[in-house]
């Protein structure tokens, strides 16, 4: 079966990925809800009466309320919380590849090779973070921290 659907679920995740840009900004791994064709429509609606940082403002709002956890960290090696204002703070090629896969305009990126191993583990983390409604990165940390 394919890892995506054509239906979008209601409350469905998905995993996303975002290749690294050499010397821009590194490779980004998040969970996602996909946006629905009525928030879309309202996304663009709203977006018509608005202009520069306020059309920012307003994707940075969708964005934050459809991810539900990444692996970015900042310089102290802690994981950025996911708010619209660190969205805003992302470089804009960042923001926009990442604006544009939550959307479903896009598709993510393929994920570099993983061993059959590091799948399954990702796999149970995802589980786990799903009955537990707790980040992957923190399920994935803690199963790193007991190895």
């Amino acid at each position: 079966m394919s890892d995506v659907l054509g239906f979008i679920d209601t409350g469905c995740t998905e995993s996303g990925f975002v290749e690294s840009v050499p010397r821009l900004y590194p490779s980004l791994a998040f969970t996602f809800q996909p946006m629905l064709i009525d928030e879309r429509t309202a996304y663009l609606k709203a977006g018509t009466k608005l202009d520069g940082l306020q059309l920012r403002q307003l994707a940075a709002r969708y964005l934050e309320s459809h991810l539900k956890d990444w692996d970015l960290r900042d310089a102290k090696d802690d994981v950025v919380s996911i708010t619209t204002a660190n969205l805003l703070r992302l470089k804009e090629r960042l923001f926009n590849r990442l604006f544009a896969v939550v959307s479903t305009e896009e598709p993510p990126d393929a994920r570099p090779e993983q061993t059959p191993e590091e799948a399954a583990e990702s796999l149970d983390d995802l589980v786990k973070a799903t009955e537990t409604e707790r980040p992957v990165q923190e399920i994935s940390e803690e199963r790193q921290r007991k190895n």
